[in-house]
């Protein structure tokens, strides 16, 4: 499996990396990182597949919409800031880890601003 140089690395605010950093094949055990493609390799067959990393992206941004009209389960209780819907809570556990402002902040249906 080829490995991301860091010529090939996505740019910064790609969804794929943080603050420019490219994706690691620790945390990317199934896939690999090369310029503009995204190649995934199943882990149990031995079939791959490439996308374009603007396909991967715009889906992955789609399929988050479709997650952020889902409501939240009222009989599920959350011990990470359950006065917040869950992807604010997620929003803000993500910005505290890593210390900036998600990369998405003003888009897809995430505030511009706060951390309430």
């Amino acid at each position: 499996m080829a490995e991301a140089s860091s010529t090939d690395a996505p740019t910064t605010g790609s969804f794929l990396s943080r603050s420019g950093s490219p994706p690691t094949l620790e945390t990317t055990s199934d896939a690999t990182f090369v310029g503009d493609t995204v190649r995934v390799e199943h882990n149990f067959l031995e079939e791959t597949a490439e996308y374009r990393l603007g396909d991967v992206q715009r889906a992955a941004e789609e399929y988050w919409t479709v997650l952020l009209r889902k409501p939240d389960d009222p009989d599920f209780h959350r011990h990470l800031r359950p006065d917040l819907s869950e992807h604010l809570a997620y929003l803000y556990f993500w910005e505290e880890t890593w210390q900036e402002p998600h990369p998405y902040r003003g888009r897809l249906g995430i505030p511009a601003q706060g951390s309430e």
